[in-house]
């Protein structure tokens, strides 16, 4: 993970280039304490990894975090759609919750929430980029 963040997010922030990532480390931090609570591992056994994590995002540039949502039923239709597995009801509802309020508290400014749930692709791009150019983001 961390050459591939050096390679093709660190590298392109550092010469000016907005890197835009999709599950970035906030979803990797949601997923670990997901899968503690299932295993029943305490979070301090977690330390070492989400502080390199931590340090990672930090590295780069300033993160704008952009948090698309859908209801839970559209959200599992839209997987199915793609052929992703049937993710569990829990593990929907912690990314929409948990991962959520991760991504608040990890974005250098305010996260951007977006609820896709009526609204059409390019929609949501326009109001995206709208957003981004309106932040100064380019």
């Amino acid at each position: 993970m961390s050459l591939q963040f050096l390679l093709t997010i660190y590298l392109p922030s550092v010469v000016g280039y907005t890197v835009l990532v999709e599950e970035y480390i906030p979803a990797t931090i949601a997923d670990y304490i997901y899968l503690a609570k299932k295993v029943g591992l305490p979070f301090r056994s977690l330390f070492s990894a989400l502080n390199l994590m931590l340090k990672l995002m930090h590295l780069g540039a300033p993160t704008q975090v952009i948090f698309l949502d859908a209801d839970a039923d559209r959200l599992k239709f839209r997987w199915n759609c793609r052929g992703s597995l049937d993710e569990k009801s829990d593990y929907i509802l912690m990314q929409r919750s948990t991962l959520l309020s991760l991504s608040k508290k990890l974005s250098s400014d305010e996260a951007l929430y977006v609820d896709t749930s009526t609204q059409t692709i390019e929609e949501t791009h326009q109001l995206i980029v709208n957003y981004l150019m309106q932040h100064d983001f380019h």
